[in-house]
């Protein structure tokens, strides 16, 4: 494998031209190469973004360009081209600036669509001067961003790690305390497709999110099927009864919440079979599973609003979060809750 300083040295030699001058195809791939690399410092990632966006400067791929320069304005300024220089925004408060340009980064991260763009934000994030709180929420959500482009179980670990520092320092009222449980949680999951976790440990965060959500929470309703979902892997080809009831008791509760309760219907179904085919019990497959109060029903709010999070949730599947993983049978379906 071609060591990422000569991945960077050759494609900014590539790229050494003025706009519109021919670039080749061997530029491309080299571009394709170094964006798929995970570069943990800021001197080399900063290196490798810089020669990315003038790529794609030179070719003319001007959304491209200007989502890059975006992030490297956040960090150096001067390094982006005067023609693009109004994609950064200055304030003359040297605090104030310091917190737009934590926010940007964070904003910037949380939407991009070039894992480059993630690698730097994450970068420069490990070593910010920043408030604790915000500089760990920012890094996990660039971790979990680049982990969703490139499939890197690395990125996994150190959101699952950041998020699990970020819960540390937080106090037990936080307002942010649910939102950071579940991202833990999807970090962890992303953790178990790779055999670097276990389902136990997503499902710990999930339900420590559940717990914690406030009846008015927007995601509770993301809270609740990721937990499900979790407890329905786990629970898949076990034949394990008391697994099989829990993973019965959270489709029961999402099902609760539901203007259209037919995806969590569905999959309890797949759960109630699974318990009667483990116990050989007929009346197992319709007799409630688990005593007590029934569900906690979600508030209107948190049943009609979708969840804002671009990021993706466990759904155990082949392809699930960064990288495959065993696929239950029958895969769990989930409703869409993306506006």
């Amino acid at each position: 494998m071609t060591p990422v300083s000569a991945l960077i040295d050759q494609l900014t030699a590539a790229v050494s031209g003025e706009p519109g001058d021919p670039v080749d195809e061997r530029a491309a791939a080299l571009a394709a190469e170094l964006r798929l690399r995970r570069i943990t410092d800021l001197p080399t990632a900063l290196r490798a973004s810089l020669a990315i966006a003038l790529f794609h400067f030179l070719r003319g791929e001007a959304a491209s360009a200007a989502g890059m320069f975006a992030v490297i304005g956040q960090i150096d300024p001067a390094a982006v081209p005067q023609a693009l220089r109004g994609l950064i925004d200055h304030d003359d408060d040297p605090q104030r600036e310091r917190l737009l340009r934590l926010a940007a980064l964070h904003a910037y991260a949380a939407d991009t669509a070039d894992p480059a763009a993630a690698n730097l934000a994450a970068a420069y994030l490990r070593v910010a001067d920043a408030d604790g709180f915000d500089r760990l929420a920012a890094l996990a959500d660039a971790l979990w961003r680049r982990c969703e482009l490139v499939k890197d179980p690395d990125d996994a670990a150190e959101a699952a790690e950041t998020g699990r520092r970020w819960l540390e320092l937080a106090p037990p009222d936080h307002p942010g305390l649910a939102h950071r449980w579940w991202r833990r949680g999807l970090a962890e999951f992303a953790r178990d497709a790779h055999g670097r976790s276990t389902l136990d440990a997503a499902i710990d965060c999930f339900r420590a999110a559940v717990a914690a959500a406030p009846d008015d929470d927007p995601q509770a309703r993301a809270y609740r099927f990721d937990l499900a979902l979790t407890l329905h892997r786990r629970a898949d080809g076990s034949r394990d009864t008391g697994r099989i009831d829990d993973a019965i008791a959270a489709w029961l509760a999402c099902a609760a919440g539901e203007t259209d309760p037919n995806p969590a219907l569905f999959n309890l179904g797949t759960m109630h079979q699974a318990r009667y085919e483990a116990t050989g019990d007929p009346d197992s497959s319709t007799r409630p599973s688990t005593p007590g109060a029934p569900p906690r029903r979600p508030s209107a709010r948190s049943r009609s609003s979708p969840n804002s999070s671009r990021c993706s949730w466990p759904t155990p599947s082949p392809s699930g979060p960064c990288g495959p993983g065993p696929s239950p049978t029958p895969t769990p379906q989930r409703a869409s809750w993306r506006p």
